[in-house]
């Protein structure tokens, strides 16, 4: 955690004008934040946008993946968020949504 917070710390502070008067933190962005730190190719659009069509994401969740996404890319010293990043991040919420069969038994 405090690596993650470090690393957003310094993205913040390379003084990139899109995170002028911004929350640092990536939890605590909110959408137009996340429009303007969360930036994706085509490719990785067209990657979220699959997901979301599959139903996987509601556009709160997809909100949800980019800031985990963000963070990702933060803690690698990356500038842009990409593909893996986002399959990463989704592997995450997808854990997290049901319990994996084998500790069902336990």
């Amino acid at each position: 955690m405090a690596r993650a917070r470090e690393a957003q710390w310094r993205r913040n502070r390379r003084g990139e004008r899109r995170y002028e008067g911004m929350e640092w933190l990536n939890a605590r962005l909110g959408p137009a934040d996340i429009e303007r730190v969360c930036r994706l190719s085509e490719r990785t659009s067209a990657f979220l946008s699959q997901e979301m069509r599959s139903g996987a994401l509601s556009g709160r969740g997809g909100h949800g993946i980019l800031k985990v996404a963000r963070t990702i890319a933060d803690m690698e010293g990356s500038d842009e968020i990409c593909e893996e990043h986002l399959t990463e991040a989704v592997s995450f919420r997808k854990w997290g949504a049901s319990v994996p069969d084998f500790l069902l038994d336990v």
